[in-house]
């Protein structure tokens, strides 16, 4: 993963946390996410298991703000 495509994955999710629709449990998720790949960062090797659980609770967020819309 380069550098400059982590850093603008990080600058979507701090976008995402200040919008005032992500909810609590939501926020959550998002940071633990963005946490993670700020480790991949720091680390400067790509991290599988770090990464795949970012997507997954990116995508665990993206799927539960469809089913609230769904409602």
């Amino acid at each position: 993963m380069k550098d400059t495509e982590l850093k603008q994955v990080l600058r979507s999710l701090t976008k995402a946390l200040d919008d005032p629709r992500i909810g609590p449990d939501q926020r959550m998720k998002l940071q633990r996410a963005r946490r993670d790949l700020k480790e991949v960062a720091q680390a400067g090797k790509f991290d599988k298991a770090k990464v795949f659980r970012a997507a997954d609770l990116i995508a665990t967020v993206l799927l539960e703000s469809q089913e609230l819309h769904l409602v």
